[in-house]
């Protein structure tokens, strides 16, 4: 994919030009004068309805190039299976205390191997959450909410892998 100034999308701040996704936060912010002032967080949602489409392996492989460009990326897995999970060798509760308003997204978050990128994991019990957040009066607004209250500042990028 080319950007419309004729560079390869994903070139971000190479030679001091800014790319299809500008340069880091700090870059961004330092060039506008805002040095303290975080740049919003940009949520990013691969999802569709038919499966082994590569919903997982486009999420995990975004989501770990952005990391590796020095953004700060959170990939929550929303899939049952935990597929990304399992990938970056995350396990635990996480969605569960999300769901179950136990815990926030940015608490239950996990570090993985790759510096910058944090990862929410997933669990079979997901199976179940349909069912247990119907019955819930708004329980089909708590992913919303969870990640409108993530911190300000802590992560660049959000992406959610979808079942």
């Amino acid at each position: 994919m080319v950007d419309k100034r004729g560079g390869k999308a994903g070139e971000a701040g190479r030679d001091g030009e800014e790319g299809f996704m500008g340069k880091g936060r700090k870059n961004q912010n330092d060039r506008q004068g805002k040095k303290d002032t975080p740049s919003p967080i940009k949520i990013i949602a691969v999802a569709n309805q038919k499966g082994g489409v590569g919903k997982t392996t486009t999420a995990v492989s975004l989501a770990a190039i952005l990391a590796e460009r020095g953004y700060s990326v959170l990939l929550v897995d929303l899939d049952p299976q935990a597929s990304a999970s399992k990938w970056l060798g995350v396990e635990g509760p996480g969605l569960e205390q999300v769901f179950r308003k136990v815990k926030s997204l940015a608490e239950v978050a996990q570090p993985t191997t790759i510096k910058m990128l944090s990862l929410v994991p997933s669990s079979s019990w997901l199976f179940q959450v349909e069912v247990e957040l119907l019955s819930r009066v708004g329980g089909e607004k708590v992913l919303g909410e969870s990640i409108a209250a993530l911190p300000e500042g802590r992560w660049d990028f959000v992406f959610l892998d979808l079942p």
